[in-house]
């Protein structure tokens, strides 16, 4: 095994072994002790806990719309049962209903009871804690905790004069508070390929401490000091804002660039990106399994990668030939460094770009007369001002041998053909000599291609006085790129039939194999070229648009076998390359683009595996946002810091960060409307293996350009389109389709055709974002009709996904929901109606609608008969549930809300009732009458649950039920969206897949 493979290997298996041996050290630690046994009996016990984060609200599922639920993490301290007090220190998850919990700080000690239970496997806690009843406080946060509670519910306050929207981004934005993001903007933010403008990330630390560095170098600050303010930035930047898995990421790199900045060291950005990867997955393993960690880092990896090499391909043909900047190639090497020529022989000073990234780019930065691509060490560069290097005899001279490419050393003191000789005595092997042999400008030659010391440059529009002949051997016409403005005085025009082997000569977007020696001996043979000196070709000129590529004189005749001279190098395929080269970007354009497109393209196998979906529109949408987010950043972040002593200035930097979110949301909203935003793909493995083979076959095909293979791959592409992703995608909705309910998770969401484009809607599920993606799926832009059974937050808290962008008519609400004194969810709900001028009806039976081709009818509930109570928690509201009963011209469908059993069983006795289709009341609950459904001679029960929810919905014992009567079940939690359709007169059920 050779040398690298061999140290490679054994630092894989050493990472490998540290990595095994950390997560084995942190089950132990979960898995042994008092806890673990108690949550498998979950036992309930009290609790000391101190929490480690702030309290997030999570959405309900099936309480009332009014219930504020919280998950926290935190670190059991000890715990008390009957039999049991002990002393521990285990992380666990919290569970906690109530408004008390929504200000607690980390580091706070809370007494707490509740019941333990056991974790969901994988999670790297010890146990599930479900809080009951208040806690107690007993101690404050920390003072830098208090601190930067502080400087976040200031900011929080500051963005109160700002609209809901943005001041809900705002916070979110700088500091990560998404306690009042707005659903609608996450989910578009998201669909986007915003995401990472949801909450503080790597991107906003990177800001902060860019700005820190830029005022301690205005104050006058050394350069380690500069260092240590802009760490104590990051660190308390770190501390206000959260350390999520991407700010911890970013910090720790920006610990390492600060450390090499104020030792004056090399930064190496991808090993810092390593180090830093290795460093938190060993002592916080759980890293290992979060999406937002592994964003985090393929973005960022992307970005170091990617980003500089499509930058300079971008903009590398853009930048013209002038005195100080000639042509920008680099090199394809392991490392993006800079060579930083101060014209000091050849002694070179390799440094580091800022991006780290992909490969050795060899600049110049003076009488450089080009930047080769070159695929060995380093290059020898044309024109290179040899300042105290000038031989006293005259000629140019190599001091110490400058390495050639491929390793090859560069002789000393080889005079060039035709010249006095210089000091070595040994003429360079190169063919041909240059025309004339004179010495120009006091003796001093030309060696090997080089130009004497000057700043010559490229000027398509001007004859080239010296005449250097850099064109693959042939005569340059006069009109054409040649070495210009720069006469030697005394000296005829230099002009050569065949590069010389010592010299290297400018050749474009091709690299160089080998590379040129300069060889004592005698003369070289016929071919220099075959050595792998470069060509003098160039495929650009100073005009985008003009062949530039052969260099031959207008009718004059080839040599030899088709090969561009003695040089041995394709002619004619390089002039075919080089025909009509394009104008390319400005540096800083090509910059804005390269960074967003290497960022989405390192994240899309992680979000295939995670969403299963592409996003082509991120791309453009990051470009539009990126003069935002440093604005919005800053002047929130400054916001923050000076609301606690003097609030009417946040206030006043608060509102141009507003008008920056404002934009941010804008673009969000334009981009998940543009066409195709974003594609469905298979998730998970078979996605991502079906993503790496794409990938795999695009790659050589775009690199040679072989045009008919990529037609063929096209054709191939557009087959597994077919194959593949159509069926996933599918025709949606199906043709003659009556009723489709939405795959919502665990809750209710339908659509009731109303004619084109229009859809009356029934509940509107547990999230605004799914319910108005099927709407757009189904492609419902006005709702003339919106019914809400009951105010369960399954049912009601995707309001805002249905009004939003949608023209809505009016909305039914049950009577009773609306007069319960504990009902803060009717109120909310007429509130948004109110501000929108929605009217509001209620539920009256016998009421009857049609739009399009659907019949509705309330049925239920009656006001005359009052409230009818159950057995369980909300039971109540499940029964005042708004009934409907829907008829199509092929069959009819039962929609019964949260019905239960008792309900179920009046109605049945108020009056007979047939459908085809059943809506399975409550999520197909173990509340059922058999009774009831028995009677209605359905032959398909739809029921809509979430997967794997907490609540056992369907139950074994009404699927059991159904299957006895002979319907057929489809489900949302297996099927997804569910159609129903109008065929040949009949009704069926055609799911959309999950």
């Amino acid at each position: 095994m050779p040398p690298a493979w061999r140290n490679i290997t054994i630092a894989t298996l050493i990472c490998a072994a540290a990595s095994s041996a950390s997560v084995a050290f942190r089950v132990q630690v979960l898995t042994t002790g008092p806890v673990p046994e108690l949550a498998a009996r979950n036992t309930v016990i009290t609790a000391q806990i101190a929490l480690t984060d702030d309290p997030k609200r999570r959405a309900n599922r099936g309480r009332h719309f009014n219930q504020d639920s919280y998950v926290i993490a935190a670190t059991l301290k000890s715990i008390r049962t009957a039999t049991i007090r002990q002393t521990v220190d285990v992380p666990i998850t919290v569970f906690a209903a109530g408004t008390a919990w929504k200000d607690f700080l980390p580091s706070q000690h809370l007494e707490v009871t509740g019941r333990l239970a056991e974790p969901t496997p994988g999670d790297l806690v010890a146990a599930i804690l479900l809080v009951r009843g208040p806690p107690r406080v007993l101690a404050p946060p920390s003072g830098l905790q208090t601190a930067a509670g502080a400087l976040r519910s200031g900011l929080r306050a500051a963005a109160d004069i700002l609209p809901p929207d943005q001041r809900g981004l705002l916070p979110g934005l700088v500091v990560g508070d998404i306690s009042r993001m707005d659903p609608q903007v996450a989910s578009d933010l998201r669909e986007s390929g915003l995401n990472h403008l949801h909450a503080v990330s790597g991107a906003n630390l990177a800001i902060v401490a860019g700005a820190a560095l830029a005022l301690s170098r205005l104050v006058g600050l050394s350069l380690p000091a500069r260092a240590i303010f802009a760490a104590l930035a990051m660190l308390a930047f770190a501390v206000v804002a959260r350390p999520s898995p991407s700010v911890l990421r970013a910090l720790l790199m920006g610990l390492a660039a600060a450390i090499a900045l104020g030792t004056g060291r090399a930064r190496d950005g991808l090993a810092a990106l390593s180090t830093t990867v290795l460093f938190l997955v060993l002592f916080a393993p759980e890293l290992a399994r979060s999406y937002g960690f592994a964003l985090s880092v393929a973005a960022t990896a992307g970005i170091l990668i990617l980003a500089p090499r499509w930058r300079d391909h971008l903009s590398a043909q853009n930048t013209q030939d002038t005195p100080d900047a000639q042509e920008d190639h680099h090199a394809r090497e392991d490392h993006h460094a800079r060579e930083d020529h101060h014209a000091q022989g050849d002694h070179h000073h390799a440094q580091e770009d800022h991006h780290a990234q992909g490969d050795r780019d060899i600049q110049s930065d003076h009488n450089a007369e080009g930047d080769y691509n070159a695929q060995g060490d380093h290059t020898l560069q044309v024109g290179r001002n040899l300042q105290g290097r000038h031989n006293p005899q005259g000629g140019h001279s190599f001091q110490r041998g400058h390495p050639a490419q491929r390793g090859h050393p560069a002789q000393r003191g080889h005079p060039a053909q035709g010249g006095d000789p210089v000091q070595g005595g040994d003429p360079v092997q190169g063919g041909d000599p240059v025309q004339g042999g004179d010495p120009v400008q006091g003796g001093h030659t030309i060696q090997a291609g080089h130009l004497p010391q000057g700043r010559p440059s490229f000027q398509g529009d001007h004859k080239g006085q010296v005449g250097y002949n850099l064109h693959g051997g042939r005569r340059v016409p006069d009109d054409r790129n040649a070495w210009g403005g720069h006469t030697p005085q005394g000296g005829p025009t230099a002009q050569s039939d065949q590069n010389t082997q010592g010299g290297p000569t400018a050749q474009s977007d091709q690299n160089t194999q080998g590379g040129p020696t300069a060889q004592s001996g005698p003369n070289a043979p016929s071919d220099p070229n075959a050595q792998g000196g470069y060509n003098a070709q160039s495929s650009r000129s100073d005009d985008c648009g003009l062949n530039a590529g052969s260099g031959e004189t207008p009718g004059q005749p080839r040599r030899g076998d088709g090969r561009s001279g003695p040089g041995g190098s394709n002619r004619e395929a390089r002039a075919s390359r080089a025909s009509k080269v394009p104008c390319r970007l400005p540096r800083w354009v090509a910059e804005a683009v390269a960074v967003p497109a290497a960022a989405q393209v390192a994240v899309t196998p992680v979000l295939v595996l995670m969403a299963g979906q592409l996003t082509p529109v991120a791309v453009l949408a990051n470009l539009l946002v990126a003069p935002a987010v440093a604005p919005a950043t800053l002047l929130g972040f400054g916001a923050a810091l000076v609301a606690p002593v003097w609030p009417e200035g946040a206030r006043m930097l608060v509102v141009p960060a507003g008008y920056a979110v404002g934009w941010i949301i804008t673009v969000a909203q334009w981009a998940v409307n543009v066409p195709y935003a974003t594609l469905p793909w298979p998730g998970g493995l078979p996605g991502l293996g079906l993503l790496a083979l794409a990938v795999a076959v695009a790659i050589p095909i775009l690199r040679r350009r072989a045009w008919r293979a990529m037609a063929l791959t096209a054709a191939g592409a557009a087959l597994v389109s077919v194959l593949v992703i159509r069926p996933v995608v599918g025709p949606w909705p199906p043709k003659g389709w009556l009723m489709v309910m939405c795959d919502v998770g665990q809750g209710d969401g339908l659509i009731i055709a109303a004619g084109p484009g229009r859809g009356v809607v029934v509940d509107t599920g547990p999230d605004p974002v799914a319910m108005d993606r099927c709407l757009r799926r189904v492609g419902v832009g006005e709702v003339p009709l919106l019914v809400l059974t009951h105010p369960h937050a399954d049912h009601v808290d995707g309001l805002p996904g249905v009004l939003r962008n949608r023209r809505v008519g009016a909305v039914v609400v049950s009577p009773f929901s609306l007069q319960r004194d504990d009902a803060r969810a009717g109120n909310r709900i007429s509130g948004a109606l109110a501000h929108r001028r929605i009217p509001e009806w209620k539920a009256v039976p016998g009421t009857r609608w049609r739009f399009g081709p659907s019949e509705l009818t309330v049925l239920a509930p009656e006001p005359a008969l009052g409230e009818t109570h159950g057995r369980g928690e909300g039971s109540a509201i499940n029964n005042a549930s708004v009934v409907l009963h829907v008829r199509w011209r092929s069959g009819s469908a039962l929609l019964g809300g949260d019905l239960e059993t008792e309900a179920q069983e009046q109605l049945l006795h108020r009056m007979a009732i047939r459908a085809d289709i059943l809506k399975t009341p409550h999520h197909g609950s173990n509340r059922q009458s058999p009774a009831f459904l028995s009677s209605l001679g359905i032959r398909a029960a739809l029921i809509s649950a979430g997967v794997d929810n907490d609540y056992g919905h369907p139950a074994p014992t009404t699927l059991a039920l159904l299957r006895r009567l002979g319907a057929t079940i489809y489900r949302t939690d297996q099927s997804g969206d569910l159609a129903v359709v109008e065929r040949d007169g009949e009704m069926a059920v055609v799911p959309r897949g999950p």
